[in-house]
């Protein structure tokens, strides 16, 4: 049974998306998840090239918009498949994410079980800095800040 959904929005870029995909992939110690990679109507063969690069890998399916719908656009075709499949635990990755948590689902169950309804990664620079570290404690001055924002005239 298929639990996890991960839509990976492709635009021209075959080689960043391949890189995308097979770091999905590398979390191949579950069964449970499926990648559809979207194409943005890439004016190039890049969506032929990503067909050959993955055939007959049954985790990997692909999708095709008849425009380009833009980044959220393109993101509502793949989970509209998830959601015709019966997936609502949808994943959205840019082609330019390469995932190297090796427990990203176990991280997902442990979520799904707390009832969370949002998740937002850790995002990490290619030397390995922190490029949104998580704020886990927000303090009062955060929070009055936040609050008492007022833009200016």
């Amino acid at each position: 049974m298929i639990s996890y959904g991960f839509v990976v929005l492709h635009y021209e870029n075959y080689w960043d998306t391949i890189a995308c995909v097979n770091s999905i992939l590398r979390i191949a110690h579950r069964d449970d998840y499926l990648v559809i990679v979207v194409d943005n109507a890439s004016p190039n063969n890049s969506l032929e090239i990503l067909r050959q690069e993955f055939a007959g890998q049954p985790k990997v399916r692909f999708a095709l918009a008849e425009s380009n719908l833009g980044y959220s656009g393109g993101n509502n075709v793949g989970i509209r498949q998830f959601r015709e499949l019966g997936i609502a635990h949808v994943i959205i990755a840019t082609n330019d994410t390469e995932v190297v948590s090796t427990n990203l689902l176990e991280e997902f169950d442990r979520a799904n079980s707390n009832d969370v309804g949002l998740i937002g990664t850790d995002i990490l620079t290619p030397e390995g800095g922190h490029q949104n570290p998580p704020f886990y404690k927000p303090t009062l001055l955060y929070s009055l800040n936040l609050y008492s924002y007022r833009p200016m005239a």
